[in-house]
């Protein structure tokens, strides 16, 4: 397989069909939680949390494109361990992925039209989420994660690299095929640094953090002045 390493790839993966098997989409989700439990992803995410929670004893998280839940769930706990309580609500398009997972409420709606208004919520999360946009759909949905965000945002995703890939070859070698095309194509549609910080420079972003974290991934984080 012949890949332009200097771009991102386009296509569409599985998960996000609107008529995916109720099984498969399952078996995606697992795949997502062994990813942010066994591989550290959720930590990513808590690592760019840790600031947000400065000077706070409760706050509310809006996790957009949220899957099963679980890093939201986990950022969740992190906080209770420190005595403050972080209440998040999940946000998903897939009709089944709103049913499922973490037991928190959820709403079915699209990130980049948020149905919420200016600074209604503390802070918004997005996990292995950003990659299934285009540049200008994510530019769109960072914009509307900032203006319903009265705290900050947290993104964490993948970084685009040859070492990426061949790991999630590795780790899908006997998962479900739909897994496997998903996982391939998640990181060819990942990001360089340049080009997350200049999709956050295009959503109007400024300054941001970007920590490369384990596990091929970066969070990136903005807090509001």
């Amino acid at each position: 397989m012949a890949v332009d390493w200097a771009r991102r790839a386009g296509g569409e993966e599985r998960m996000d069909r609107a008529d995916l098997d109720a099984e498969e989409l399952r078996d995606a989700l697992g795949f997502l939680r062994f990813l942010n439990r066994w591989l550290l992803g959720a930590r990513a995410s808590i690592g760019a949390l840790r600031p947000l929670l400065a000077g706070r004893d409760a706050l509310t998280l809006l996790d957009a494109g949220t899957g099963g839940g679980e890093v939201a769930a986990a950022m969740a706990r992190f906080a209770a361990r420190r005595g403050l309580r972080l209440r998040p609500l999940g946000l998903d398009l897939h009709p089944l992925t709103v049913r499922s997972g973490e037991p928190f409420p959820r709403v079915r709606a699209d990130a980049r039209r948020l149905p919420f208004p200016d600074r209604s919520v503390d802070v918004v999360h997005a996990s292995l989420f950003l990659h299934h946009l285009s540049d200008a759909g994510a530019v769109q949905a960072l914009r509307e994660m900032a203006r319903v965000a009265r705290v900050g945002l947290v993104v964490n995703d993948l970084r685009r690299g040859r070492r990426a890939y061949a790991w999630a070859w590795l780790l899908t070698r006997f998962r479900h095929p739909g897994v496997r095309h998903d996982a391939l194509l998640s990181v060819l549609r990942g990001f360089t640094r340049a080009e997350v910080l200049g999709l956050a420079a295009r959503a109007g972003l400024a300054p941001v953090d970007y920590v490369p974290r384990f596990g091929h991934r970066f969070a990136l984080s903005w807090t509001r002045s």
